[in-house]
């Protein structure tokens, strides 16, 4: 298959543990994560904004999707990571920036939260 070869390389630069031959409605929430920034990786996406990635997984899983969130980071690509827990901000973010209502009420650098 021509794209199985792709896929295996891209996942291995990434870091992204796809497995090529996997089907996606065997995956658990964690990997079906990992295959969608995979595809976004693909499409030469430059944003990537995940609404509340982690609601649904386990303490390790959304540590791991953390660290594929950095490393898509560091390949370029721009996150805009919508969450609620400040634990989980602090985490993964450069800079934080609060919207109440559909309006920005304050922004700061993650560094500065307490």
């Amino acid at each position: 298959m021509a794209a199985r070869a792709p896929v295996v390389q891209r996942s291995k630069d990434s870091g992204l543990a796809v497995h090529p031959d996997g089907k996606v409605n065997r995956l658990s929430v964690g990997e079906r994560q990992r295959v969608n920034i995979l595809k976004a990786l693909f499409a030469n996406a430059r944003f990537l904004i995940p609404d509340e990635p982690t609601a649904v997984l386990t303490l390790q899983e959304a540590d791991a999707l953390f660290a594929t969130l950095h490393r898509a980071m560091a390949m370029g690509l721009a996150v805009i990571f919508i969450i609620h827990k400040q634990l989980e901000v602090i985490a993964i973010a450069d800079r934080s920036i609060v919207l109440r209502h559909g309006r920005v009420v304050g922004q700061v650098a993650t560094d500065d939260i307490n």
